[in-house]
């Protein structure tokens, strides 16, 4: 049986394009029961959004066809290092250091 993470739970969203400055650390609670797939699942839709915020997308959603040639200035656009992931919020690691500051947005 998978494992529920309970509503009311607070857990922390880290957002990586692959390069520095572009990266983003939230805290969320949650407002309703989660099993962890759906939450590994909402943090790579979230990790998708926030690459294409910065005009980033992620090459494996791409045939080789649909791809620009590598000599085209656009290929830099198509990476394979966006990540998202979530964990347990710890206070200690994430308070204050998180763009949301101390807030927690629902989710």
């Amino acid at each position: 049986m998978e494992k529920i993470i309970p509503a009311g739970t607070k857990i922390n969203i880290t957002l990586e394009v692959g390069y520095t400055g572009m990266d983003s650390s939230l805290n969320y609670i949650l407002t309703r029961d989660y099993t962890e797939t759906e939450l590994n699942d909402t943090c790579w839709d979230m990790a998708l959004c926030h690459a294409e915020s910065y005009g980033y997308y992620n090459i494996y959603d791409y045939s080789d066809e649909d791809l620009p040639d590598e000599d085209d200035p656009e290929s830099d656009c198509y990476v394979d290092t966006i990540e998202g992931w979530w964990g347990p919020y710890d206070e200690n690691e994430h308070a204050g250091r998180c763009y949301n500051n101390d807030e927690f947005i629902e989710l």
